[in-house]
């Protein structure tokens, strides 16, 4: 993106010599996700007001006048979670409230399921891999949305995955753990028919927990969501 000289933010801060004591702020409007742009910061630091500037992440020579960096945006957004069973959104259903950003808690583990994804999200090189782990249960089905819903208690943990929903594929656990997809399955995007613009998906999976004695008489639970934005 070529530097027009218009979206740019000045203005006077004091560098305190904490961490994260300084930031600008500039929405800039109209750019393609996934895209790399480049960006140049200039800022000047007037040391005689400022005698506590030190070196930083971004500037690496602290002298008094102009300091420039260039700035480089991310390519394909990556996979973040939501639909937590923390009690930060809704309760669980039996007081049974996981760690912070898990699903609610099962009878085998105490801060809940998580699923996580990683890889890049473009439809045209997909590598992601969503990852879950502290289940219960042998087998754990991998699931797909099109829209969000607010957080509804199924069982002994919360879904947030509205429909369309297609079904990724159910696959046995190892050590409370599983993944999708693996050896021989398609590709999250072919299998969950990500048209070649892309689009935004919700991920979340189900998983059994049998105990009897365990937030009856459900028998099944939920890890967290996981949102996807997938580019071209």
């Amino acid at each position: 993106m070529a530097f027009d000289g218009l979206n740019t933010a000045t203005g006077s801060n004091t560098d305190t010599g904490a961490d994260g004591q300084v930031n600008f702020n500039r929405l800039v409007s109209g750019l393609t996700p996934g895209t790399p742009y480049h960006w140049r910061v200039r800022a000047k630091y007037d040391q005689t007001r400022t005698p506590f500037q030190r070196h930083g992440p971004w500037f690496q020579v602290p002298t008094a006048g102009w300091n420039e960096t260039d700035l480089r945006t991310a390519g394909a957004p990556q996979p973040y979670g939501f639909c937590v069973g923390d009690g930060t959104l809704a309760p669980c259903p039996c007081a049974n409230n996981g760690g912070t950003g898990r699903g609610c808690a099962n009878s085998s583990f105490a801060n809940g399921a998580l699923l996580s994804g990683a890889g890049t999200t473009s439809v045209a090189a997909d590598t992601l891999v969503l990852s879950a782990s502290s289940m219960t249960g042998s087998f754990v089905t991998f699931f797909q949305g099109g829209s969000q819903l607010p957080p509804t208690i199924i069982d002994d943990g919360l879904g947030c995955v509205g429909g369309p929903i297609i079904r990724l594929g159910t696959k046995t656990t190892a050590s409370n753990a599983s993944s999708f997809p693996q050896l021989g399955d398609p590709l999250i995007s072919v299998r969950g028919a990500i048209p070649p613009a892309g689009g935004v998906r919700y991920y979340q999976c189900f998983y059994r927990n049998a105990a009897a004695a365990f937030c009856p008489p459900a028998t099944s639970n939920r890890t967290n969501g996981v949102i996807v934005t997938w580019v071209p």
